[in-house]
């Protein structure tokens, strides 16, 4: 935890330094995060109760002003499981959920803090591997996401962020509901 602590402490000093030198954004931005985050079926089951899951991020798109920044967002949620069953053998589970997003982000004080909002196509797969045996199936629905994080200046063109999103995405077969925390690192 102190490990933690002192990070944050590290990354808010180098932030705070980076603003006095100003700060002037490109016409564009990208970044790419990781973190954890997890996913909950209507019959109440969770990636969760596989193992630990992991999420990951990716968005690119246009800066209109200070602002608002706009365009795509791919993110995933998704778990893996392997143990070994004494009748069946070895058995892999991985279950994943897939948005592809166009996405708002505002950010109220020009830097720092932002909401985050968007909407798209998500996709579900699910996939068992028993003694080399795969079952597979994927479905297509729609999902929106809200967001909330904050962003640490680090240079003129680079921060660190902090992001909280939650993601609900409607398929023919039921809801999920699915949430992620991410470190997110961006070029503007």
């Amino acid at each position: 935890m102190k490990k933690l602590i002192v990070l944050f402490l590290l990354i808010f000093s180098v932030s705070l330094f980076a603003q006095e030198e100003g700060n002037s954004k490109s016409d564009w931005y990208i970044g790419f995060g990781i973190g954890g985050g997890d996913a909950k079926f209507d019959d109440g089951s969770k990636f969760s109760n596989v193992t630990t899951p992991i999420s990951i991020w990716f968005g690119v798109g246009a800066i209109i002003n200070d602002s608002i920044h706009f365009g795509l967002d791919i993110s995933a949620v998704a778990a893996i499981n392997e143990e070994n069953d004494p009748i069946f053998g070895k058995i892999k589970e991985h279950y994943q959920l897939n948005r592809y997003y166009a996405a708002l982000t505002y950010f109220p004080f020009y830097e720092g803090l932002f909401f985050r909002a968007g909407a798209g196509l998500s996709v579900y797969l699910a996939k068992l591997e028993v003694s080399g045996i795969e079952f597979s199936d994927s479905t297509n629905g729609f999902g929106g996401l809200i967001g909330i994080g904050y962003c640490f200046n680090i240079s003129d063109s680079f921060n660190i962020g902090i992001n909280f999103d939650f993601d609900y995405s409607s398929f023919s077969e039921g809801d999920i509901k699915s949430y992620q925390i991410y470190i997110s690192f961006n070029w503007f």
